[in-house]
């Protein structure tokens, strides 16, 4: 019986791509930050001078993608949603609109 491993493409680009339906932004930041929670970015956008550059779309609502510049970078900052599938797609959008790096922090504690 034949599985997905025995038939693997190592093509680039995929059947299906973000890429498809996302265009680029030309001066979306190349680094962005994220996090799951809703306080932190809530904190972020209320003590910082930022703005609104993009937004993210899913069946569960808008995300607002937020710009701050940090000497003299632009940074981007969104909300993750919980969980993986949830979590990819709107790090997949952000790649599709032009970001290169990703920071992602969560939300848990430290093990003393």
């Amino acid at each position: 019986m034949s599985t997905v491993f025995d038939d693997f493409c190592g093509e680039a680009t995929a059947f299906i791509n973000p890429t498809d339906v996302i265009k680029p932004l030309s001066e979306f930041p190349e680094i962005c930050i994220t996090t799951f929670s809703q306080n932190i970015i809530t904190e972020f956008i209320e003590n910082n001078d930022t703005k609104i550059i993009a937004n993210l779309y899913s069946a569960n609502g808008i995300l607002p993608v937020y710009e701050i510049k940090y000497n003299n970078m632009s940074v981007g900052v969104f909300l993750s949603r919980v969980g993986a599938p949830a979590c990819v797609v709107g790090l997949e959008e952000i790649i599709a609109l032009g970001a290169k790096k990703i920071i992602q922090f969560g939300i848990c504690g430290e093990i003393s």
